[in-house]
């Protein structure tokens, strides 16, 4: 069962812009049976390797940037340290509280942005950018430098809480190079990989016990389903997948919180 909802989780994460990742901390609770502060790093784990190909993808095509991905990893990497204590230290009742508004605002934020981002497995389809524009696009002020420290830190926090990418480093990203959607997303997978990963490591240390078989076939299965939602992003499904994964992010969202609380 637990490599069944890792194919779901790892589906949910590549075929939407950021609201996926709010599907694999519920059905780890809810359907696997494992301990809300013991799936949080199991969620991470996940949510790191589906990321870390995705961001592959971008740099195979030169679509990220090298610049806002060096300030968002610098300003989040004590961020997600720092969160991932606080992660486990708090009650279930105010974790659970956190990740279920989070998740309903990313569900709510997803049908609104009407397939407008770019989805993390349709950078397997991205253009090569050449190498003279890569390297020139990747200078920028130091106002941008900051804003991107920003979304990194609130990107790590997001990530240590509640197993999630946010839609903040596309953003950022997205303002600093108008139009250039495929970029933005290049450059948010690569910031989201590495804090989800350094979210994840202190975790692993300070959770209840995690089942080990358990967690490492739901790893396995996020990998799976992130591979299979790149064959299906050059279908052209985004749009409704997206509806789909939000509809279904809200409702697990509620049931995790009334399983948790209640």
């Amino acid at each position: 069962m637990s490599l069944i909802v890792g194919v779901i989780a790892g589906l949910a994460y590549g075929l939407s812009a950021f609201a996926g990742a709010f599907v694999a901390l519920p059905l780890l609770v809810l359907v696997v049976g494992i301990e809300l502060h013991a799936s949080l790093p199991v969620a991470l784990a996940g949510l790191a390797l589906c990321a870390a190909v995705a961001a592959g993808d971008a740099a195979r095509a030169r679509q990220c940037n090298s610049t806002l991905v060096l300030m968002a990893v610098l300003g989040g990497l004590p961020v997600a340290i720092a969160a991932a204590w606080l992660a486990q230290a708090l009650p279930a009742f105010v974790l659970v509280s956190i990740f279920s508004l989070a998740a309903i605002a990313g569900g709510l934020l997803l049908v609104r942005s009407g397939g407008g981002q770019i989805a993390p497995s349709a950078l397997w389809h991205a253009p090569r950018r050449p190498l003279t524009e890569a390297v020139t696009s990747d200078r920028y002020p130091a106002a941008v430098q900051l804003r991107a420290v920003c979304a990194g830190a609130a990107n790590a926090l997001l990530a240590a809480l509640c197993a999630a990418g946010g839609s903040g480093i596309v953003r950022m990203a997205d303002r600093s190079a108008p139009g250039q959607n495929t970029l933005a997303a290049g450059t948010a997978v690569l910031v989201v990989a590495v804090l989800a990963a350094t979210a994840a490591t202190p975790q692993l240390m300070l959770a209840p016990t995690i089942p080990g078989y358990t967690a490492g076939l739901y790893v396995l299965g996020t990998v799976a389903g992130m591979g299979f939602a790149r064959r299906l992003a050059s279908l052209r499904v985004q749009y409704w997948a997206e509806r789909v994964i939000a509809l279904l992010v809200v409702a697990l969202a509620v049931l995790l919180w009334l399983r948790v609380a209640i």
